[in-house]
This record gives C-alpha cells, sequence and structure tokens, in this order.
C-alpha cells in the first residue's frame, strides 16, 4: 500500500482509479466506496489525473485496458 501509495486519500483524488473497472470493484470490496464518493466534491480538472494502470499491473490484475 505504501510503495503505490494507495494509503493515502490523494491516491483517491490523483488516480483514475473509478475508470478501471476491474480495480474499482477491489477498492469497494475492500470498504472503500465512500471515499470515491467524497473525492467528487473536489475539482479534479484543473490536476493531472493519472493512469491506474500502474497499480493494476502491481496487484496483478491488469487488462488489454490498462497502460502506464
Amino acid at each position: 500500500m505504501q510503495y503505490l501509495k494507495i494509503d493515502t486519500i490523494e491516491a483517491f483524488f490523483n488516480y483514475d482509479i473509478e475508470g478501471n473497472e476491474k480495480l474499482l470493484a477491489i477498492f469497494k470490496e475492500a470498504g472503500c466506496s465512500s471515499l470515491f464518493e467524497y473525492a467528487k466534491f473536489f475539482d479534479r480538472t484543473n490536476k493531472q489525473i493519472k493512469n491506474a494502470g500502474f497499480i493494476s499491473k502491481y496487484l496483478s490484475i491488469a487488462g488489454s485496458e490498462d497502460e502506464y
């Protein structure tokens, strides 16, 4: 978690986790649904949203749609 920085709220703001169905399902199963709802209250359009493909690759769930 620390290596991927998914132990911080910034990961939910800075990565497009919700754009990756497999990864989103894992986070929701882990009880993080409310964090995605919380992130919607913040203006993320001015920031560079990072592709979450690296996270899914590291967790060995990467599919053909994942780029990093």
